[in-house]
């Protein structure tokens, strides 16, 4: 607890106080690889929760409920837009203030982002509610699948409005230098939800287990991520709302960058599992959904300990100085290289090993489909973490806009390949999905590692380095 205390009083007392500059910058590069490493560590822990989750799911719900329940969860997504980008918002201008040493004014970004994240889940919660038929309607199920759809997905709804304030909670976290504790406490609520599930599927309880489980996990990320920003940083995610028009814009127009972006995400996996349900039958989400998330979680064992860049680069930006901008510039190098050494020997074996490890795993649930499917997927997963550090370290930098276009584009791409396979066959396959996945991971990185460049040349002629500046690095 001693060590803990220690960064938080260090992140409201910036580098730049005389006598305090290495300790500061020392303490920064030690929890700035605590959050990294947290990311791996949570994340492996995530990737078992997933793997004991689905062959738990299948064995006592069938492919056809579990497909159900993927597609309620993909009309959470869509609700998911009322966040309107505000978490990331949030991680990146709190950073920038504890880097300034001004706690007020990152609390007050903290303040007024749960306000707007408290109203805009209750109207998700009611869109939900007034538009049900409507929604379940479009998903071309059978009569009893829309009956209990029709009855889960209010409940959907509320799940969605609770989900908005853990965004609140892990943002505040992340940006206070913390980011270990929000992967710690979200990890935590996983295998609360999954030991819960486990409990009422084996006492028959139906898909209202999956409901339940996700509820008591939001619970968990709720309580404790509330606890830990008092406690270390003397933040609360609503003091007074001390609403001021300059923090309320910069919020909204950073997180709106970040809201077109979120537009754009629900217009690849979920489209393609709403796309699959009418053209290809409910019962082929969940191969979708293993591959995909399969592949993703994989992903995530470096791409979760990643994210730290964004408050890490906001943090050093902070003082728009050229050690500053130089030692960004030291970090992404040696992240990017990092991941190029290691992805293609990774993907490889990740081919050999796919067939048998998935059998394994869902044992008599496997259908030998999956395997191409996942190929893909993870195909699709190691060319966009060759671009995360461009992506955050572009955030950090103040061109979310960037960031935007990028799932714009594979928004567009995606659309274009579904569509099409749709006008020409009449329907769609969970191959094609794939595909179209995968092409839209290689545009969208293409652009980003682009921009990245184009970024750092750029700033690299406004910042004219001091030779008086000692050559300190992040890593």
């Amino acid at each position: 607890m001693t060590t803990l205390h220690s960064h938080a009083t260090s992140l409201t007392h910036p580098a730049t106080q005389p006598g305090s500059s290495w300790l500061s910058r020392l303490g920064r590069i030690s929890q700035l690889r605590i959050n990294i490493l947290s990311g791996v560590f949570t994340n492996g822990i995530n990737v078992l929760v997933m793997a004991v989750s689905y062959p738990l799911y299948l064995h006592y719900l069938g492919y056809e409920k579990v497909g159900l329940w993927l597609l309620l969860t993909s009309v959470q997504s869509f609700a998911q837009l009322g966040l309107l980008g505000i978490g990331p918002a949030v991680t990146k201008l709190v950073a920038e203030e504890m880097g300034r040493g001004n706690k007020a004014r990152a609390q007050s970004y903290i303040s007024q982002s749960t306000c707007i994240l408290f109203i805009t889940g209750l109207i998700a919660l009611l869109a939900l509610c007034l538009w049900r038929k409507p929604i379940i309607g479009a998903m071309g199920l059978d009569q009893a699948d829309s009956i209990s759809a029709l009855n889960l997905l209010p409940w959907v709804g509320l799940l969605t409005a609770f989900g908005f304030l853990n965004q609140a909670t892990t943002a505040s976290l992340a940006g206070v230098g913390r980011m270990d504790l929000a992967n710690c406490d979200a990890t935590i609520g996983k295998v609360i939800a999954l030991g819960l599930e486990a409990i009422l599927l084996m006492k028959k309880a139906g898909l209202l287990t999956l409901l339940l489980g996700d509820f008591a996990g939001c619970a968990v990320i709720q309580i404790t991520g509330s606890i830990q920003l008092r406690r270390l940083a003397g933040l609360a995610l609503f003091k007074s709302l001390d609403w001021n028009r300059e923090r309320f814009f910069k919020l909204l127009h950073f997180g709106g960058n970040m809201f077109i972006a979120s537009l754009a995400v629900l217009l690849v996996s979920p489209l393609n599992k709403w796309a699959l349900s009418r053209y290809a039958g409910v019962a082929l989400i969940p191969v979708y959904d293993i591959a995909f998330n399969g592949s993703m979680q994989l992903r995530g064992l470096l791409e979760v300990g990643l994210r730290a860049l964004m408050p890490a680069v906001s943090h050093e930006l902070a003082g728009q100085t050229a050690e500053g901008f130089a030692n960004v510039q030291r970090l992404y190098k040696r992240t990017t290289l990092g991941l190029l050494l290691i992805l293609p020997p990774g993907y490889l074996l990740s081919v050999l090993l796919a067939k048998p490890l998935l059998s394994l795993w869902l044992g008599s649930r496997f259908v030998p489909a999956i395997v191409p499917v996942f190929n893909l997927m993870f195909a699709s997963a190691v060319v966009s973490l060759v671009a995360v550090p461009a992506f955050f370290t572009l955030m950090a930098c103040g061109h979310v806009r960037a960031c935007m276009v990028s799932h714009l584009l594979a928004a567009g791409v995606n659309i274009l390949i579904i569509a099409g396979a749709v006008w020409l066959h009449g329907s769609l396959s969970v191959y094609t999905a794939a595909f179209s996945v995968l092409m839209t991971m290689v545009i969208s990185s293409g652009y980003l590692l682009l921009r990245i460049r184009a970024v750092f040349a750029a700033r690299s002629d406004r910042f004219i380095p001091s030779p008086d500046l000692p050559p300190h690095s992040l890593n």
